[in-house]
C-alpha cells in the first residue's frame, strides 16, 4: 500500500509541475519582448502587401 501512495504522489507532483511550466510559458508568450515596438512583433517597415 505504501508504494502505491508514493507512485500516486509522484504522478500528482509531475502533473502540478507540468501545469506550472505550461502556464508560465503561456504567460511569457504574451509579455513584450525587448526590442519590439508597439506592434505585435510584425515589422511594419518590411515587405508590402501586393495590391
Amino acid at each position: 500500500m505504501l508504494i502505491q501512495s508514493i507512485i500516486v504522489g509522484l504522478i500528482i507532483a509531475a502533473a502540478v509541475v507540468y501545469g506550472v511550466v505550461t502556464l508560465s510559458r503561456k504567460r511569457s508568450a504574451f509579455s513584450t519582448k525587448p526590442g519590439c515596438g508597439s506592434d505585435c512583433g510584425c515589422n511594419s517597415g518590411g515587405k508590402k502587401l501586393p495590391s
